[in-house]
Parts: C-alpha cells; sequence; structure tokens
C-alpha cells in the first residue's frame, strides 16, 4: 500500500513567486534535508462535507468549475500564499506484524475511534472500550491491528517542524534575494497552526491540525476576565493619555518577538530592558539623594562600557543593595546568559532556540523585578 501525508499551510502574507515546485535544503536538527514546497498563490477554500460534518478544501482557481453543484455554489475564499509538501512511502503489513501487537495496544486504537466518532462510553472509556473488544470477531480484531500499523508508520511520515523549518529558510531567501521586508518568520502561532492530511491508497485516512499555544487558535477571549476595578482604572489610562511604562511595555515586546521566532530581536530587547531598569533605579534614587542631573550623568558614564561595576558599586551607591554581591544566584545567571547570547547575537549569526530564549527572559524578568523593588 502507498501512505502519504500533506502538510499545508496558508502564509499570513503573499510570496509574489509563480505556482511551482522549490525544492529546499534545510539544517533541522543537525540534519540536512531537501523538501519539494509546492507554492501556490490561486487557491481558493471552499465550504464541503467530510464524515457528515462542514469542513473546508482547498482548490485551484481552475478546479472549481469541477466541483459538484453544492460546493461550487458554497462560500468561496481566496487565500494568501499556500505551501504544501508531500512524503510518500510504500509499506506492506506482514503477519508477523500483526501477531506482534498486544491486545491492550489495539484497546488503546479502539478508545481513539470511540472518541473520534464521538460514541456515548458511558463515562467509563476504558471499560466500555474493553466490552466492546470482546464483542469483535477475527477479522475485526485484525483490522485494528492494521490501524495501529498504518498510524505508526504515517505518524513517521508527519513532520510538521521540519516542515516550518523549511518554510522559514526559503522566507529568508526569498526576502533576501527579492528586497521583500514585508514578509517574516513564521511560527506555529502567526500560522494558527499546520494542516497534516494523512492518505491511505490515496483515501484519507485522518486529517488534524498540529497547532502551538491556544490564544491565536482561539475565537473568545482567553485571559481570565477583567474586574470592574481593573476595567475603570484602564479606561482612565486611555483617556488621560497616562504614560505607560516603557520598561513593561518592553518586556512585552520580548515576549512577543518569541512569539514570532524572532529570538535574536527577543534577546537584544529584554538584555536591554534589564540595563535601562538598572539604570533608571540609579537616576531615581540618586536624584532622590540630591544629586544633580549633570553629576548623575558622570556617575553613569564611569560605569558606561562596564555592566558588572554599574549593578554591583553604582546600584549599591544609590539604593544600597548590589545585584552582584546581595544577589549572586542571580547576577550569575544573567551575566552567564548575557555572555552566552546577548554578547555572541551582537558578533554572529547565532540563531537562539525557542528554549533558550524564553527561559532567558523569564530569569531577566526576575532580576528586572529585583531592581525595581530596591
Amino acid at each position: 500500500m502507498e501512505l502519504k501525508v500533506i502538510h499545508s499551510v496558508e502564509l499570513p502574507f503573499i510570496l509574489n513567486l509563480h505556482n511551482d515546485v522549490y525544492n529546499t535544503q534545510v539544517n533541522f536538527k543537525g540534519s540536512i534535508y531537501n523538501l519539494e514546497l509546492n507554492i501556490s498563490n490561486t487557491k481558493y477554500k471552499v465550504m464541503t462535507k467530510y464524515q457528515g460534518k462542514d469542513a473546508y478544501i482547498e482548490v485551484e482557481e481552475d478546479e472549481i468549475s469541477s466541483l459538484d453543484e453544492d460546493e461550487r455554489s458554497n462560500y468561496r475564499e481566496k487565500l494568501r500564499t499556500y505551501i504544501s509538501w508531500e512524503e510518500k512511502k510504500l509499506f506492506n503489513v506482514t503477519k508477523e506484524m500483526l501477531d506482534n501487537i498486544s491486545e491492550e495496544v489495539k484497546v488503546d486504537k479502539l478508545k481513539s475511534i470511540i472518541l473520534y466518532n464521538e460514541i456515548d462510553y458511558e463515562n467509563n472509556l476504558t471499560d466500555f472500550s474493553q466490552a466492546m473488544y470482546t464483542l469483535f470477531n477475527d477479522e475485526e480484531k485484525e483490522e485494528l491491528g492494521y490501524s495501529v500499523l498504518i498510524d505508526t508508520q504515517l505518524s513517521g511520515l508527519s513532520n510538521s517542524d521540519l516542515f516550518l523549518s523549511a518554510i522559514n529558510q526559503l522566507i529568508k531567501a526569498y526576502s533576501v534575494f527579492r528586497n521583500d521586508f514585508f514578509v517574516e518568520k513564521c511560527t506555529l502561532h502567526t500560522l494558527r497552526g499546520i494542516q497534516v492530511t494523512q492518505f491511505v491508497d490515496n483515501i484519507q485516512w485522518q486529517g488534524f491540525k498540529r497547532i502551538g499555544k491556544l490564544p491565536p487558535i482561539i475565537n473568545k477571549p482567553w485571559l481570565p476576565d477583567i474586574s470592574q476595578q481593573e476595567l475603570t482604572d484602564f479606561k482612565n489610562i486611555l483617556q488621560n493619555g497616562v504614560e505607560i511604562d516603557p520598561l513593561k511595555s518592553l518586556v512585552i515586546v520580548s515576549k512577543n518577538l518569541l512569539e514570532k521566532g524572532e529570538t535574536r530581536s527577543a534577546i537584544i530587547n529584554i538584555s536591554a530592558v534589564l540595563e535601562y531598569s538598572v539604570e533608571r533605579k540609579i537616576r531615581t534614587k540618586l536624584l532622590a539623594k540630591g544629586k544633580t542631573a549633570q553629576s548623575i550623568e558622570s556617575i553613569l558614564n564611569a560605569t558606561k562600557l562596564n555592566f558588572k561595576d554599574r549593578c554591583n558599586k553604582t546600584l549599591k551607591r544609590a539604593t544600597g543593595k548590589s545585584l552582584v554581591t546581595d544577589y549572586p544566584t542571580e547576577w550569575s545567571t544573567v551575566d552567564t546568559l548575557r555572555k552566552k547570547f546577548r554578547h555572541l547575537i551582537a558578533h554572529s549569526v547565532l540563531e537562539p532556540t525557542y528554549t533558550d530564549t524564553e527561559n532567558m527572559i523569564e530569569e531577566f524578568e526576575k532580576v528586572i523585578a529585583i531592581v525595581e523593588s530596591l
């Protein structure tokens, strides 16, 4: 049998390229892959029915006339650039493979079938599945075994992260080659997920969407409801033109850059926020002690190129506390991260990982909170 997986996504912008296949080499987790990315700027979204439920299919403009009457009359939406990647393999099931599948694994597969088909399992999925399995004949139990084997093979062909990495490699090359600064790096969040559709002998087996975090996907509020007092304060801030604390705003910017996959910019930004926090605290405290703006400028200039001294001696002079000696653990962490990422980014093309960047933002936030409390 032939197994096939199609990964597909609509970009949030247009790539000004011809409809074509673009063989894209990408270094993914230390290995080199070549993906044939199929780009189309002439796709339409059409409502249809799949297994009795409303669903959408993507069709080329010249394919619309070949749709059935109901699909032609349903809502059609022109898509932006649509990218897909197809992986295939031949797979033959042997008796030995089937014999090696335990009853427990088959029952687990039956559970997923019950959930997918929304069968009433009477509040006990495990017992219900086991009872249903005992009613199956040998042929039906073998079919479950086939399903398990096919699922495993199709799972091996499905790789949304590799697909996304290749898309971003293509976008990076395209943006430079065509001098297009309206496109940007994509993540699961900015794309609102990647569609993965699996086929067996060209018949759809199953389809699902690989998503990142939930907020970009759902269409309803996801934060806790705002209190009446918070709402009043928020409206007053807007109405009276109250200045938003730039430090807090820039921390949010760092997190937003991370969600967009811009790890370099996120690290540079959160590093700048920490530096700004320390400088602002020194200025505020020294002004309160009667120092003039000019004398404060001279004090700060003395540590302009030495952030450690500024966080140690200068901050202690202003607040009575030193990040270096009074908070050695926290200081050691941010100092190490600054040297490992912030300084290296400034002098290389390093692209930090999402996890490293997220960790750095969290650690810097802790230290920024300490500085603000002094």
